[in-house]
């Protein structure tokens, strides 16, 4: 469980991250086909900051400090 949160986690830090510097509102967090259709599960930009501060509370837990400090800085920026 804890590499695939990590995994996870790392993706929302990168996504939000991305999103900011070139200006979108939101990202493709990921594609899910069910034998019949694609779909995508895209953040929206209204849930960066809540999305970023689970994010914060993983990496506090795991004293991740320097992603702690990067997840701050795009809290910051939000």
């Amino acid at each position: 469980k804890d590499k695939y949160q990590r995994i996870l986690y790392n993706s929302i830090l990168d996504g939000i991250e991305q999103s900011l510097e070139k200006n979108k509102n939101k990202f493709i967090m990921a594609r899910v086909n069910d034998g019949r259709n694609l779909k995508d599960i895209e953040i929206l930009q209204e849930s960066f900051k809540t999305n970023l501060e689970t994010v914060l509370n993983y990496y506090e837990q795991n004293e991740e400090y320097e992603l702690c400090s990067k997840t701050l800085n795009l809290i910051n920026q939000i």
